[in-house]
């Protein structure tokens, strides 16, 4: 009898394992989960705060054409001679990549 009372608690504690190694409760950390671009909008310069230096971008317009690109370390984006408008900013770091929409006015 006393080991059938252990039953309830041994499924609990198996269904916490299986929660703790399920890969949909995974979470994946991305090394631009810290990366803030400011000001946003922006009339001249893009300030990029994150832990890590990026390591390219490029800057797009809205037909997807590259306007502007920078490697090796940016942290600071002149927007000065384009166009006011919207564009996206694709930063990549190691393998990952992100794109970021951006506003100069």
């Amino acid at each position: 009898m006393k080991t059938l009372s252990l039953l309830p608690f041994l499924f609990f504690a198996f269904q916490l394992s299986a929660q703790e190694t399920d890969p949909k409760k995974i979470e994946e950390t991305s090394v631009f989960e810290e990366i803030q671009l400011f000001p946003n909008p922006t009339s001249e310069i893009i300030f990029i705060k994150n832990g890590e230096m990026i390591d390219s971008y490029q800057i797009f317009d809205f037909q997807g054409r590259i306007v502007q690109t920078g490697i090796n370390n940016a942290q600071i984006i002149s927007l000065i001679d384009m166009p006011i408008g919207y564009y996206f900013i694709e930063m990549k770091i190691g393998a990952e990549t992100k794109r970021v929409k951006i506003q100069k006015y």
